[in-house]
C-alpha cells in the first residue's frame, strides 16, 4: 500500500463526508465562491480541510437529532496530524497506524453520512 496516497486520500474523503453532512444536514450553504459555510461559523469565512473541519463542524451540531454525529466529533480529532502538503511529501515518515486511523475516521464519516440518507437525518 502506498501510504502517502491512502493517507491522503482518506483526508478528502473525510472532509469530502463532513462538509456534505453541513451541507445536507446542518444548515450549511454555499458561499458565492462554492465553498461551504455555515451562518454559525466565525473567523474563517468557510470550512477548510480534514485537519480544520473537525473543530469547525462541532460548533454547528445541535439537538437531539445530532447527537450521534456530535459524539462523532466531541472526540479527539483524527486527522491533527493530517496536513494537505502532505501530497508533496515522500510520506517516509508516515507508517500503518497513522494511516488506519486516517482511514477509521474517513469511513465513520461517511458511513455516518450514508446513514443520514437512510434515516432522513443524522441520529
Amino acid at each position: 500500500m502506498r501510504l502517502a496516497s491512502a493517507d491522503h486520500f482518506a483526508g478528502f474523503a473525510a472532509e469530502c463526508a463532513l462538509k456534505a453532512i453541513l451541507l445536507d444536514y446542518l444548515g450549511g450553504h454555499l458561499d458565492r465562491s462554492s465553498r461551504p459555510t455555515h451562518p454559525e461559523l466565525t473567523g474563517k469565512p468557510y470550512f477548510g480541510h480534514a485537519n480544520e473541519i473537525w473543530g469547525q463542524l462541532a460548533g454547528t451540531a445541535h439537538g437531539r437529532t445530532a447527537n450521534q454525529f456530535t459524539i462523532f466529533l466531541s472526540g479527539p480529532n483524527p486527522f491533527n496530524n493530517w496536513n494537505v502538503g502532505e501530497r508533496y511529501s515522500d510520506g517516509t515518515h508516515l507508517d500503518e497506524q497513522h494511516v488506519d486511523d486516517h482511514l477509521n475516521a474517513a469511513n465513520k464519516a461517511i458511513s455516518m453520512h450514508e446513514q443520514a440518507k437512510i434515516n432522513g437525518a443524522l441520529s
